[in-house]
């Protein structure tokens, strides 16, 4: 058994003896190149495959643009776009500007509503439901201020107020003294 040992000994002794340190150097230096040059095979490797197909790429972006198209029509509707238009049209109308001269804006109490000036002296016609049960009624005009109201007039089985700011040359809209449609004639949209 011991001549075995030996023998080992001997075969462990020259595989070390045989390799100079230069050697070693080198032979360490070759398997570092390789490992690095096996790490930079697996890194184009790996950055030659796309993580996501350019065709489904374009794909979603696509869909996500018709989606958008779709929405378009109910977001901006035709009634909508054609009350817009009508609306402009009207701002432009001087007869229209100076009808809004004659538009208020009456507080009551935490209620707020709006009303309109028909006759020169003041009187207003607004909604019952805001004035209703208040003492303290302001009306605001555009451009002549605030003034105090009183209540002369309320109906509110069909939600209907009559005001009176005691002033005079107010803007106003004349009301008709007679109606100009027949019974029948009158359409509902």
């Amino acid at each position: 058994m011991k001549d075995r040992k030996d023998k080992d000994d001997i075969i462990d002794e020259d595989l070390y003896e045989e390799i100079d340190e230069e050697e070693l150097y080198e032979l360490v230096q070759k398997e570092k190149e390789k490992a690095w040059e096996r790490a930079r095979a697996r890194e184009r490797r790996a950055s030659s495959k796309r993580p996501f197909p350019k065709w489904a790429f374009w794909l979603i972006a696509v869909v996500m643009v018709l989606n958008l198209l779709a929405v378009l029509p109910a977001t901006f509707s035709i009634p909508a776009i054609d009350f817009l238009k009508t609306s402009a049209q009207l701002s432009a109308n001087k007869q229209i500007d100076e009808y809004q001269r004659s538009i208020v804006v009456v507080e009551a109490g935490e209620s707020k509503g709006t009303g309109f000036s028909f006759t020169a002296d003041g009187k207003i016609l607004t909604n019952h439901h805001v004035i209703e049960g208040e003492k303290r009624i302001s009306v605001a005009f555009k451009e002549q201020g605030l003034f105090q109201a009183e209540v002369i007039g309320d109906y509110p089985e069909i939600d209907l107020a009559v005001l009176d700011v005691k002033e005079d040359e107010l803007p106003h809209l004349a009301l008709a003294e007679k109606t100009a449609f027949k019974e029948g004639n009158i359409s509902i949209l």
